[in-house]
């Protein structure tokens, strides 16, 4: 990034470091518009849903064109006979750089004006309306919205109408579906919600790896290869293509298949220069998932009710960590597990390789608790954010290490936190 923009010359630094925070801020909200927090509404709208919430999806045409460019933008066209000709451009083109960051800043402005409706600091792609009548997540041109019923049909999208081409699908009744960053909602009943991710995407998995389907699906998508050292050749330039292009849609539905996201993690480290051991174990996780096509995530609600326990507080959220000691034999790196929960449903899990080596089984505790409490705190804040001002999130971290929870009671004790252990 510092090389394609022209800031590694430090006689230029100062004069660029405007221009270099923009361009931090442009990434900073591309990772900000993911799958981070795509659970989060409707594991909500299962509690919400019997005072008259709705979940709806809301596809917004031709977005990019609706906003003005804020500096004078050339394009040169060069045509079959070679002849160039400039053009200016007055509206943003799909593609654009900065296309993102000018569409969300020029939305949210268009919501806070004529809605009120406000960001979450510290998640700028969440909004909510002044009273908490509707909650949105916004990715790009399309937005998730939890809305009351009578505030989506005669508050919401009749603003939206006003400016913009619009599209909606909304989750009312047991049998509706709705689609939203490819996952289809599905309203099974009363009391479930599955989302689904596309199956496309282990369909193109198994056409670019020319695999049969017919053949038997693994009974688990790790094999013990991945953590054993790798001296096998390198691929050649056609199948690293292919590896690579597996990597990149298994990175994407990571969040939709939680058991998968270990073996993902594993193969993603070696993209640069992919190897046969590799190819063999991407092969291994394939086949797994040849049978995962009709899997499903399932939101589900009961009140007071965790993932393991009763839970005394409205709103509790659980944090889950644990981590596989210096498993990998070549690195003797260990990888942090977290899960986030709320009322029994599953928002967010992650696994990530330590950085640094743990010396000890708690050593390696320690750094898996602290890394999924970071994950943790953000989603209190977002779920806080959506609440009306007196409720409290509650959060509580479970950990199966006795030295690391004797660590983190220590921690709590001196002040440091008021996580629960």
């Amino acid at each position: 990034m510092v090389k394609e923009f022209g800031l590694g010359d430090q006689g230029m630094w100062h004069e660029n470091l405007h221009g270099y925070l923009q361009i931090v801020k442009i990434f900073s909200l591309q990772l900000l518009q993911s799958i981070w927090t795509v659970r989060l509404l409707p594991c909500l709208y299962m509690k919400w849903k019997p005072t008259g919430y709705v979940l709806c999806s809301i596809d917004i045409g031709d977005a990019f064109l609706t906003v003005e460019q804020k500096e004078l933008t050339e394009v040169v066209c060069v045509d079959a006979a070679g002849a160039s000709t400039t053009y200016v451009l007055g509206s943003v083109l799909p593609g654009q750089r900065n296309g993102s960051q000018m569409w969300h800043e020029s939305f949210s402005r268009f919501l806070q004006t004529e809605l009120k409706i406000r960001e979450c600091e510290p998640y700028p792609c969440l909004l909510k309306s002044p009273n908490a009548e509707c909650a949105l997540l916004l990715h790009v041109d399309d937005v998730l919205c939890l809305a009351h019923r009578d505030y989506l049909r005669n508050v919401l999208e009749p603003a939206l109408r006003k400016r913009y081409k619009i599209s909606s699908e909304v989750l009312e009744k047991p049998g509706d579906e709705l689609t939203f960053l490819k996952r289809r909602h599905m309203l099974l009943s009363e009391r479930e919600l599955a989302i689904q991710s596309h199956p496309k995407h282990l369909e193109k998995l198994v056409e670019m790896m020319k695999m049969n389907r017919g053949l038997k699906p693994k009974q688990v998508p790790v094999r013990q290869l991945l953590d054993e050292p790798d001296e096998t050749d390198e691929l050649a330039p056609d199948k690293a293509k292919i590896f690579r292009s597996c990597i990149g849609i298994l990175l994407y539905i990571a969040s939709d298949f939680v058991e998968c996201q270990y073996a993902i993690r594993g193969l993603a480290q070696v993209m640069s220069k992919p190897t046969v051991q590799a190819f063999l174990c991407l092969r291994h996780l394939c086949l797994y998932l040849l049978g995962c096509i009709d899997h499903c995530t399932v939101m589900t609600y009961s009140d007071h009710q965790g993932l393991l326990h009763y839970t005394p507080t409205e709103y509790t959220m659980e944090v889950y960590s644990d981590p596989d000691w210096a498993k990998h034999r070549s690195t003797r790196k260990s990888v942090s597990s977290g899960h986030i929960c709320l009322f029994v449903s599953l928002l967010y899990s992650s696994s990530r390789t330590q950085k640094k080596i743990a010396l000890s089984s708690a050593e390696a505790e320690i750094y898996a608790g602290v890394s999924a409490c970071c994950d943790g705190k953000l989603m209190q804040a977002c779920i806080q954010f959506l609440l009306d001002d007196g409720i409290k999130v509650e959060f509580t971290l479970n950990l199966d290490n006795s030295a690391a929870k004797a660590f983190f009671s220590f921690a709590q004790a001196l002040g440091g936190s008021d996580i629960l252990v």
